[in-house]
């Protein structure tokens, strides 16, 4: 798969989460379950990366946290520094 395509595919799972598992570590969990909502929304608005990044990762400002994200596959993680 090219540069590319991986971009495509992870900008395609990233923006719309269909076929995505969404995983949360403790700290994120612990969100209430709206605000957890606002955050995949606002994780699907992420569109400013490096060029030479296959967009799989990142980090965004949310009420306040440093929200880091990965995309492995099909599967989404959220967490933030204290669960690293």
């Amino acid at each position: 798969m090219t540069l590319e395509e991986t971009q495509r595919r992870n900008d395609e799972l990233r923006t719309t989460l269909k076929g995505a598992t969404v995983y949360y570590t403790p700290s994120v969990f612990e969100l209430d379950s709206r605000m957890r909502g606002r955050l995949l929304y606002r994780l699907t608005l992420v569109d400013r990366f490096h060029a030479e990044s296959d967009h799989s990762e990142g980090v965004l400002i949310f009420a306040g946290l440093s929200i880091w994200w990965r995309i492995e596959g099909s599967e989404l993680t959220l967490g933030t520094a204290e669960d690293l």
